[in-house]
């Protein structure tokens, strides 16, 4: 029997009607909903997260941070975000979900309600994605992601109004654009990423009034959105709650993303950097291309966002959602999509599915898959720069603009310009990667006091002069006083001695010679290691270099107020550093024999002379302490030779001795060819910046010879500047590929010694940091014991903020933890040391965990009850050099804290 047209046709119209996108795209939305509900349908436990979080993670793909942050934030008495309570998203996401609380009755009700509400923004997303020309919104509708993960957060919001900004910019609507993206980037941050796409584009077409007015009305929505909740009007202030989500973001650990195995710690230095960078070629690419058929704001959008997730440090997996809109609109081809397909069901079975709950042999599947869909996602940018905005030929204009550029240049403004910049990106991308280190917390502690009583801390706890810490005091009222924070001013000193270095040499010497001192400044591995720290060694560079251009403009023209100023950067110099005076001694020589006037270099002089005359009586007493006496107990010999790698490379770049010789090598090869072949000004004042470095060397080392040993390349370390300034003297000389050569293979090596150590604890083993975070918080009193002692006991006073307790006292304790790092300058903690630590038995006590790992050993204790317990045994127990703090719970506020940096965006 043959069916007939009219017979089949009340057969095929429902059919259509079913296999719609949008009806597609619900049904999934509703089965992610269905996929929740056995988790909270069956839940009648008391209303706290974690024990829903147990059972959430225990029935495969049924957890929901949806439903999680309904007993976290106690939704169910309808709080108002950034009011009630901090939250961890942005402004809109916050109005979204206490509009869904208003359904609070249950914590199903509210998961249901918050999921047909987000399931109308999906359906909404699935209708918009079909008005582009070109787009495929089935890529979307039949996504896999939809199912897994619309009911899982709040994603959907903020990629329905990025969708539809996108769609406003394609038909020339850029106010209302603009202001849709606002809300999109109040939602979610990431449609914020189109913002200079739009602009850029509309700039490049002269279309100047569009492009002022489309970041009118996002700054301007923006603002109306933020205002009320990022405003206390009651003290005029910004409202901590508000920016909540903006530190836990920069504060976020690595997570989901090969950063994590590869970089730990480090993924700042190199996530953050190469995600700029790629965004900003993405908008070049942009106005580039923007002629082709079709346009480029649509390809280079969905590039610029797919590489946010391809190089960012943190994914989360509902993420996907974004990815698989964005491939619907460009209409990549269907192969792309179903290999992203695939690896997200891997994805979501690993991380949420059967295979994750406890099962430790699929955590490398789960890497596997994660390292994937982030390659696949780098993949797919590289595809649509190459297919849609024209990649090959936007190369090929650079190679030609740089060519002509090069061409036409003939001052160094230019270079000194990007040399800076070079040195601020190596010295501030990286500032928060390492934790502090013993002296950084002295630092710490000293700024957290009154001016006074800091004042007063330094002449008894320190060897070096206030003034840094008087900076640092005004600085981190200003920029606080996390790693980032301190170290900021350290970063700023780092970088501003780039142009200063180029400006004294250029005085004495050729315009060559002073930019090739100014990049080896730039780049070297030691200089760029102190301006990452939060002591007083980047503040003495930077001081100590603008004393030598004084120097140098005094010695040159004669000028009295160039000689002033020296006087007043000498006196600076030493009220950072006493060894300041090594290098004020040979400039006041050469000046008293070069110059006519000596009545004036010597009234200058006595100036710089009078400054350290009233800092004499603090050193005496500094002294006294003995805090600098560790430096005599090594090899002067030792220290001597270790000199020229160590200037040269750093202390962290490995093989030491194979660098020190290299580096040796180089020195000596600037100083040959400044003495055999430099001629004119670079032999002249060249040799001038040479007698000074090494007088500067040659006074400490005859100290220590007489017993005042605190010679060492740290304390010497401003010697690098005048070092570095002969040396390019002497490498000005040579032409062409020889000098490229040479300076070259020395630049690859520190930069490459500056990346390789980029992650490394400081000095190889302080990591307190990691040690800190890897104990957690804790439910109960503990006492923590920390080996080495002198180096730990403050890290982890900082870090833990705990207290030191009495020797002699008694501690009521229920949990006793061994922190064990390696000595200053070795990478491993002794083996005999760690085999007692990880055998050692504590009365009462039974090991509850044990953490060893390159570097570090953790081994934690705990009691039934409150046990009574004595610092002093406790310490001789783990051995001589063992310190013990003492830690109390965390509160609230504190525990929600580490939740939301560990949970996902």
């Amino acid at each position: 029997m043959v069916l007939q047209g009219r017979q089949i046709a009340p057969v095929v119209r429902p059919l259509r009607t079913l296999i719609r996108p949008s009806v597609v795209a619900i049904a999934l939305m509703l089965a992610s909903i269905a996929l929740r509900l056995p988790a909270v349908l069956g839940y009648h436990g008391p209303p706290e997260p974690h024990p829903f979080n147990v059972r959430e993670m225990g029935i495969p793909g049924a957890y929901s941070d949806i439903a999680h942050l309904y007993f976290r934030d106690q939704l169910w008495r309808h709080p108002l975000p950034y009011f009630d309570f901090r939250f961890e998203y942005p402004v809109l996401t916050g109005v979204f979900v206490w509009i869904a609380s208003f359904a609070h009755a249950s914590v199903a009700q509210y998961l249901v309600v918050s999921g047909l509400l987000l399931a109308v923004c999906g359906w909404l997303t699935v209708r918009l994605i079909a008005r582009f020309e070109g787009a495929n919104q089935w890529l979307f509708a039949t996504a896999p992601a939809l199912a897994f993960y619309s009911a899982l957060n709040w994603d959907l919001l903020g990629l329905c109004l990025l969708v539809g900004a996108l769609l406003l910019f394609e038909r020339r609507r850029d106010v209302a654009g603009g202001a849709v993206l606002a809300l999109g980037a109040s939602a979610k941050l990431f449609p914020i990423v189109v913002l200079p796409i739009v602009v850029a584009l509309r700039v490049a077409d002269r279309r100047w009034r569009s492009a002022v007015w489309t970041a009118a009305a996002f700054a301007a929505v923006t603002l109306a959105v933020n205002a009320p909740f990022a405003i206390d009007t009651a003290r005029w202030a910004v409202r901590s709650s508000w920016l909540y989500f903006f530190d836990l973001t920069n504060q976020r650990p690595p997570r989901a993303t090969i950063w994590k195995p590869l970089l730990g710690h480090g993924a700042d230095a190199v996530a953050t950097p190469v995600l700029l960078v790629g965004l900003a070629l993405i908008v070049a690419l942009a106005v580039h291309s923007r002629r082709r058929p079709g346009g480029s704001l649509l390809p280079a959008s969905a590039a610029a966002l797919l590489w946010v997730f391809a190089a960012a440090k943190v994914y989360s997996p509902q993420y996907a959602l974004w990815i698989f809109a964005l491939l619907a609109i460009d209409g990549v081809p269907v192969a792309w999509v179903i290999a992203l397909a695939g690896i997200d069901v891997l994805i979501f079975v690993t991380t949420f599915g059967p295979l994750y709950p406890g099962v430790q042999a699929f955590h490398p599947v789960q890497w596997v898959a994660y390292g994937l869909r982030q390659v696949l996602t780098g993949a797919l940018v590289v595809w649509i720069a190459h297919r849609r905005l024209d990649a090959a030929g936007f190369a090929r204009a650079v190679v030609e603009r740089v060519r002509a550029y090069m061409g036409l240049v003939r001052r160094p403004a230019a270079a000194i310009v990007g040399l800076t910049l070079l040195a601020a990106l190596l010295r501030f991308a990286t500032l928060a990667v390492k934790g502090f280190w013993g002296d950084e917390i002295s630092t710490v502690l000293l700024v957290h006091r009154p001016f006074d009583q800091m004042l007063a801390g330094i002449a008894r706890l320190e060897s070096t002069p206030p003034l840094y810490y008087a900076v640092a005091w005004l600085w981190t009222k200003v920029f606080g006083t996390s790693e980032a924070g301190l170290r900021s001013l350290s970063a700023l000193a780092g970088t501003a001695t780039v142009p200063i270095v180029y400006l004294a040499a250029r005085e004495l010497l050729t315009r060559r010679a002073a930019l090739i001192a100014a990049a080896l400044i730039a780049v070297n591995p030691l200089l760029i290691w102190y301006s990452q720290e939060g002591r007083a060694y980047a503040l003495l560079i930077l001081l100590t270099a603008a004393g030598l251009l004084w120097f140098a403009r005094a010695l040159r023209s004669g000028d009295d107020r160039a000689l002033a100023y020296w006087a007043v950067a000498s006196s600076l110099a030493f009220a950072t550093h006493y060894f300041a005076a090594f290098l004020i001694v040979p400039e006041a020589a050469i000046l008293l024999r070069a110059r006519g006037a000596r009545r004036r270099v010597v009234a200058a002089l006595a100036g710089a002379v009078a400054a350290g005359a009233a800092l004499l009586p603090l050193a005496v007493h500094q002294a006294s302490f003995g805090h600098a006496a560790w430096i005599g107990h090594s090899s002067l010999l030792g220290r001597i030779g270790e000199l020229p790698g160590q200037f040269a490379f750093g202390f962290e770049a490995q093989p030491p001795v194979l660098l020190g010789v290299a580096g040796a090598l180089f020195l000596t090869g600037g100083a040959w060819l400044l003495v055999r072949r430099a001629g004119g000004p670079d032999r002249r004042g060249g040799a001038r910046f040479a007698v000074v470095a090494l007088v500067a060397i040659g006074l400490p080392i005859a100290l220590s010879l007489a017993g005042f040993d605190y010679f060492n390349a740290r304390n010497s370390i401003a010697v690098v500047v005048p070092m570095t300034i002969a040396v390019a003297a002497g490498y000005a000389v040579w032409r062409g590929s020889s000098r490229a050569v040479a300076l070259g293979g020395v630049t690859a090596a520190s930069l490459l010694a500056v990346a390789l150590t980029v992650s490394q604890p400081k000095f190889h083993s302080e990591d307190w940091r990691d040690a800190a975070q890897d104990l957690g918080p804790t439910p109960w009193p503990r006492a923590v014991v920390t080996t080495p002692g002198q180096a730990g006991r403050k890290p982890l006073e900082y870090y833990l903020d705990a207290s030191l307790p009495p020797v002699r006292a008694s501690l009521r304790v229920r949990e006793v933890d061994l922190v064990a790092l390696p000595r200053q300058g070795h990478s491993r903690v002794g083996r005999p040391a760690l085999a007692r630590l990880l055998h050692l038995r504590l009365s009462e006590f039974r090991v509850l965990a044990r953490h060893v790992e390159h570097g570090l050993a953790v081994v934690r204790y705990v009691a039934s009850r409150v046990v009574d317990v004595y610092p002093a045994k406790l310490n001789l127990r783990v051995g001589r050099n063992a310190a013990t703090v003492v830690a109390w719970p965390r509160t609230a506020s504190e525990e929600r804290d580490d939740e939301a940096r560990n949970g996902a965006l």
